[in-house]
């Protein structure tokens, strides 16, 4: 049992790990930065029980929030959370469990599992994100999405592409079936 428990939260670490190291890989565009953390969110969604992608990406977020340079650009802290961009970063463990739960869902075929849980991970993130923007920034809903959603739309096309890939490719939905 204690063996199981310790396993999960080293898959746990791992994927928060994963998702920093896909973070760092950033391009500055405007006031929303690119970067590839999206895919690892996924892939924890892919791999891990609902439960263990939310905290897989917790564990993501309280590592940024204690100091470790981990959100794109190298930032950290809470200042980086609270920022206009904030939003997309607090919906991240929300995304992740949400899509592994769709992920799991054995009577639809696998295919638009996979298709279905990136289309509602995306709508959440954008809609989380958008709306903290809005607010924080006091910027009309309506110019928001013109910000934060639009220009994103055929890069987060092509990265829903590679992980829709990865997920076909690799059959075991979990790492979890060995552990227990």
């Amino acid at each position: 049992m204690r063996r199981n428990i310790s396993a999960k939260i080293a898959l746990c670490g791992i994927f928060a790990a994963l998702t920093s190291v896909c973070a760092m890989i950033s391009i500055p565009f405007g006031a929303v930065p690119i970067n590839m953390a999206h895919i690892a969110i996924f892939l924890s969604a892919w791999f891990l029980t609902p439960g263990l992608s939310f905290v897989s990406q917790l564990i993501y977020i309280l590592l940024g929030l204690v100091g470790l340079p981990v959100f794109s650009g190298f930032s950290a802290g809470l200042g980086h959370v609270l920022g206009p961009t904030g939003g997309f970063v607090i919906a991240y463990p929300v995304v992740a469990c949400l899509a592994s739960y769709i992920f799991k869902i054995k009577k639809i075929k696998s295919a638009v599992r996979i298709a279905l849980g990136l289309l509602i991970g995306w709508l959440v993130e954008y809609l989380v994100g958008t709306v903290y923007y809005s607010v924080i920034t006091t910027t009309p809903p309506e110019i928001a999405v013109t910000v934060c959603v639009v220009p994103f739309i055929l890069g987060d096309a092509c990265k829903s592409l590679v992980i829709y890939i990865t997920c076909k490719k690799i059959k075991a939905q979990s790492i979890l079936t060995n552990i227990g």
